[in-house]
């Protein structure tokens, strides 16, 4: 005992607890032994006085921060050492044989304001614990005034006042049960202290009942038996002070107390049986006592009642609840997608005509990367709070998931197709909302797809139908709504079917990588390449970035594809660099996506190290529109590529933000010049203009400008009096094979130009 109940104990308590249940253990074996009365009395007195040591000595050990209530508890038992000791002769008469009992008594009270004080501050408060507690204790009390105190008070052979005074007992003893019923019931935080006092108390109640069912008979001392409860409490109360938990004994937290549970049935049905256990005593009992069992009887079978009657209440309601969170969305409250479903296949069973709206809102990504998620659940609060006020009561609304809505109402001959309601509802939603960190005004894009009764489709159909208008939607630009047409499914499911062949290129080996040359236009000189992602599809060739990459994106392969580009171009750079005896480079087209991974910049880093490569050979192309937006973890990632020498590039400059704003919270090495400015340079005045004071203002910071598109001779002698002296197109050279970029790195004395053009080789520079 003493090895289970000392474990995690501090040495000191742990030698503390050993020593006090070696010493109970031993007074309770000369307790049973046929000893004189004096060492028996005197084991019961070391017993008492070990406890109160203990009582003592764990407080000072363990510093609680609730020292009244285990000064208390000392009392109580210094109280409960005195009253043993006072016994004398039963036989003896006169007030002495009372003595013990005007001891113990007020030691049976200030244990009760104890135990209540211990719940008090443990929260140990609810409404269905208290009926428990009400029945349980309902049932105790009948059963005590039947069997013992009426007993007690009638029997003849002690005198009248001495059987009052100990039908007293009983009394305390059904409060001691109800108290600890209760905290049984709704303290959840067992610690190892408090349940050794609540087997102290179980100890006490078991040592009481012996002696009252003795006193009934008129007995007051039994066989020594009797008494090993009242050691065995003492020894209990002992180890609970001396135990580390004692500090948590009052810093408890509340139980939930469920409806019914294997453990409350089992204190409960016994109190069924009461009714008929209070058949059996002795028919002779006093009138009063048997109005008081009539009574008690019905009041019992009332608390019951009730208390099945909340448990049932309960479980309707917890199942309405269970119901709520499978049909509803917990963010909005609004109903679900399968509860949506559920409710439209409903009414098409019924023939009724419908519109299904798909709402998805524009740019809310950008709100959650700005602000945070909480401010993204607010907007969305709210505008199904905008839904809820505005919407006719026949619309049913739903959030499908995310930024996403489902609107199903019914067909209207003034708008058939949902669109002018779609429209309305744009026009709602784009109202600002106020926020917590400010106004904010957000768009929304609405596909519509309506219910035929010439075609029979499914909610699920109508769903998918408008959800594909929805995309439509976006990609003509947002903010509008868009009726489903059957030729948008083809685009659907070709969209699924490159999403279906692009992962299984990943593993095919199907993807690769081009390098076009980028140029010194006054040199001709190779200064790099710009490695461009390739997939080799087996059944139509060839394919470029701009057909798979926004898919791949979308997707999330864009991780994968992004980590393959640039292992592929790094290998080539090593090997390039090993052959060429002047500095090169390589670029590497990056997304947004990729710089939201918050493990990009260390596998960047660790492919560099990897190779042994400089981390200045690497140039990140990057767009307009990731250097502006306000992902954290993107900025974070190219700041600290920057730091470690990684270089910048602002790829399409000009066709994005026409804005520098960002070079001031970003280190940019490099700004590229779009294709569709290079392509009117010598033919359109307005794009002479941009190139020129793009130019003009990139080299006023200090950055890199690179043309891109250059197909013409003319293009690029222009460039070059713009002051523009690096640039990559068809006329200087198109996407290599990585054997074809080895190959021209190896003729690098050569100028690429010529090269790239198929001119005669220059003569070699010589080594002089």
């Amino acid at each position: 005992m003493s090895e289970a109940v000392a474990d995690g104990a501090r040495p000191s308590a742990r030698a503390w607890i050993r020593a006090h249940v070696v010493l109970v253990s031993a007074c309770v074996v000369v307790w049973l032994l046929p000893l004189p009365s004096e060492l028996r009395a005197a084991a019961m007195l070391l017993t008492g006085l070990s406890t109160c040591l203990a009582m003592v000595i764990g407080p000072r050990l363990h510093r609680p921060d609730d020292m009244v209530t285990w000064r208390r508890l000392l009392l109580v038992c210094v109280l409960f050492a005195i009253g043993p000791a006072l016994r004398t002769n039963p036989d003896a008469g006169g007030i002495a044989v009372a003595l013990p009992d005007f001891v113990l008594l007020p030691g049976y009270l200030l244990l009760l304001a104890t135990m209540m004080r211990v719940l008090r501050l443990r929260g140990a408060r609810d409404a269905d614990a208290v009926l428990d507690v009400a029945v349980i204790t309902g049932g105790a009390t009948l059963l005590s005034i039947s069997y013992l105190i009426a007993p007690t008070v009638e029997q003849d052979r002690l005198p009248q006042w001495i059987s009052v005074m100990t039908a007293v007992y009983p009394v305390l003893d059904v409060v001691v049960l109800a108290l600890l019923v209760t905290l049984s019931f709704t303290a959840g935080d067992r610690v190892p202290s408090l349940q050794l006092i609540r087997a102290s108390a179980i100890c006490l109640l078991i040592g009481d009942l012996g002696y009252e069912v003795l006193a009934r008979r008129g007995l007051l001392a039994g066989p020594a038996l009797l008494d090993v409860p009242f050691l065995v409490s003492f020894g209990l109360l002992g180890v609970a002070a001396l135990h580390p938990s004692m500090v948590r004994l009052t810093a408890g937290r509340q139980q939930q107390v469920q409806a019914w549970s294997w453990q409350r049935l089992l204190v409960l049905v016994p109190a069924l049986l009461v009714p008929s256990l209070l058949i059996l005593p002795d028919a002779n009992l006093p009138l009063a006592v048997r109005w008081v069992q009539a009574v008690g009887t019905a009041a019992l079978m009332g608390a019951i009642l009730v208390r099945a009657g909340r448990a049932v209440g309960q479980q309707t309601r917890s199942r309405q609840v269970f119901e709520q969170m499978a049909t509803h969305d917990a963010l909005t409250g609004l109903a679900n997608r399968g509860a949506v479903s559920d409710r439209l296949d409903e009414q098409l069973d019924l023939g009724r005509a419908v519109n299904v709206l798909f709402l998805d809102l524009d740019g809310f990504k950008l709100v959650n990367d700005s602000w945070g998620h909480a401010i993204g659940d607010e907007l969305l609060q709210q505008v199904a709070e905008r839904m809820r006020g505005v919407l006719p009561g026949q619309v049913l609304v739903s959030r499908a998931g995310g930024d996403e809505f489902i609107l199903v109402l019914p067909v209207r001959r003034q708008d058939p197709d949902g669109l002018v309601f779609a429209e309305n509802v744009i026009a709602e939603l784009s109202q600002p909302y106020l926020l917590s960190v400010g106004e904010a005004t957000i768009t929304c894009s609405i596909g519509i797809a309506s219910s035929s009764a010439l075609v029979k489709r499914g909610a699920s159909d109508l769903i998918r139908d408008a959800d594909t208008a929805m995309y439509r939607a976006k990609d003509a630009g947002r903010n509008r709504a868009v009726v489903y047409e059957p030729s948008m499914g083809a685009l659907v499911r070709g969209r699924v079917e490159l999403d279906r062949a692009l992962r299984q290129a990943m593993g095919r080996g199907e993807l690769d990588v081009a390098y076009q040359p980028i140029v010194d236009l006054v040199t001709g000189h190779l200064l790099g390449f710009e490695a461009l992602a390739r997939w080799n599809r087996p059944d139509e060739g060839p394919s470029t970035p701009d057909v798979f990459i926004a898919a791949a994106e979308e997707n999330g392969l864009i991780l994968p594809i992004g980590d393959f580009i640039l292992g592929r171009a790094l290998d080539e750079l090593l090997t390039w660099r090993s052959t060429s005896p002047r500095e090169i480079s390589v670029n590497v087209n990056v997304s947004g996506r990729q710089l939201q991974d918050p493990q990009f910049t260390g596998r960047v880093l660790a492919a560099l190290a990897h190779r042994d490569l400089p981390a200045c050979s690497l140039r990140l192309e990057v767009t307009e529109s990731t250097l502006v937006g306000d992902d954290a973890v993107a900025v974070q990632s190219l700041r600290d590529l920057e730091r470690a020498g990684v270089r910048v590039s602002v790829d399409d400059f000009g066709t994005g933000y026409s804005s520098l704003s960002y070079v001031s919270k970003l280190q940019v090495h490099e700004v590229k010049i779009d294709r569709s400015f290079v392509a009117g340079l010598t033919t359109r005045p307005e794009d002479h203009a941009i190139v020129r004071a793009t130019a003009a203002m990139a080299q006023a910071l200090g950055l890199d400008v690179v043309a891109e598109g250059i197909e013409t001779r003319e293009q690029s002698q222009s460039l070059v009096e713009l002051g523009i002296t690096r640039g990559q197109g068809w006329w200087l050279g198109r996407p290599l094979p990585a054997s074809g970029a080895a190959e021209l790195v190896g003729q690098l004395w050569t100028p690429a130009v010529n090269v790239a053009m198929g001119l005669p080789p220059a003569p070699r520079p010589s080594s002089d």
